[in-house]
């Protein structure tokens, strides 16, 4: 055999072993989880009341100066600081 035939060879064999997986990693398959349907409740005792509802507690604001108040950054149960 002529001596480029046979790098040809090698280098093919090198070529094709470079393309292999060295690092194959088997990755676990997810967990089952079991899962049932709730059905709806055939009796259930539900009872409905008119009524109505009001706050605990009111605010009566007044201001000092007329106009349309634009914004009002402060939200229920925001404590502030006097001044």
């Amino acid at each position: 055999m002529k001596p480029w035939k046979i790098l040809i060879a090698i280098a093919l064999v090198l070529s094709l072993a470079a393309c292999r997986d060295k690092d194959t990693k088997k990755v676990p398959s997810p967990r089952l989880a079991k899962v049932i349907t709730v059905p709806k409740p055939v009796d259930i005792n539900t009872r409905y009341f008119p009524g109505r509802v009001e706050a605990n507690q009111r605010v009566n604001l007044s201001f000092q100066v007329s106009g349309r108040v634009i914004k009002f950054p402060v939200f229920e149960g925001t404590e502030l600081k006097k001044g």
